[in-house]
């Protein structure tokens, strides 16, 4: 890896987590510990692949990302409700169920989606 590429994974990883903090300090901690969800590499990833390989890998993979939130989020969802009401590995346990319901679902229509395209 060429220190160039080092050098906009890591400026672009540091403004995601510096406007993550900005969020946390000005607007509330909640909104930016959204932000903290997001992995501050995606944004570098993205770049360097979308330089080295195209416009079309590079937006392939961030639909990945946006399916992967997504699951994460449900995940999320399911901690929140069910951690004051069942034992922490019950809750985690069913929290870890919908995640990987909701991504392989996720993941399953973006692929048929895509061969109904024709890619």
């Amino acid at each position: 890896m060429r220190a160039s590429d080092v050098v906009v994974r890591f400026v672009a990883g540091a403004a995601t987590s510096l406007f993550s903090a900005l969020l946390g300090v000005f607007v509330s901690v909640r909104a930016a510990g959204v932000l903290l969800a997001f992995p501050a590499i995606l944004v570098a990833g993205l770049t360097l692949l979308e330089s080295k390989e195209g416009e079309r890998p590079a937006r392939e993979f961030s639909h990945g990302a946006v399916l992967g939130a997504i699951a994460l989020a449900s995940f999320a969802a399911v901690t929140a409700a069910s951690i004051e009401e069942a034992a922490a590995p019950l809750a985690l346990a069913l929290a870890f169920a919908a995640w990987v319901a909701v991504a392989l679902v996720a993941y399953g229509l973006l692929a048929l989606r895509t061969r109904a395209r024709g890619g």
